[in-house]
């Protein structure tokens, strides 16, 4: 029986989340005193392309299009999903020293 109910349960993937993420997160709008292009730092947009891109573009893509057009931005691609650290390790690792 016990064996039964392990064979069961839902297998995850890495490990489980402490404390979901504040509903601030997801609700209230990022300000910045001036824009992002404007900070005295590199700024390198990774987009994950596992996907397909919808006819309706979407965030991540509209993101995506400014930063490939911006000569502030560095613009690169993975071939996975929202998951890069975990789905290509390997690549991300090569890109981020790449970027160092």
């Amino acid at each position: 029986m016990k064996l039964r109910v392990w064979m069961s349960a839902p297998r995850r993937r890495g490990p489980a989340r402490r404390t979901p993420h504040p509903v601030g997160c997801f609700t209230e709008p990022v300000r910045l005193a001036r824009p992002l292009e404007d900070y005295p730092f590199t700024r390198t947009y990774i987009k994950a392309t596992g996907k397909p891109r919808p006819e309706s573009g979407g965030a991540f893509w509209a993101a995506a299009d400014r930063a490939k057009a911006s000569p502030a931005w560095r613009y690169r691609e993975i071939a996975t999903n929202h998951m890069v650290a975990s789905n290509r390790p390997e690549e991300l690792t090569r890109l981020l020293l790449e970027l160092a």
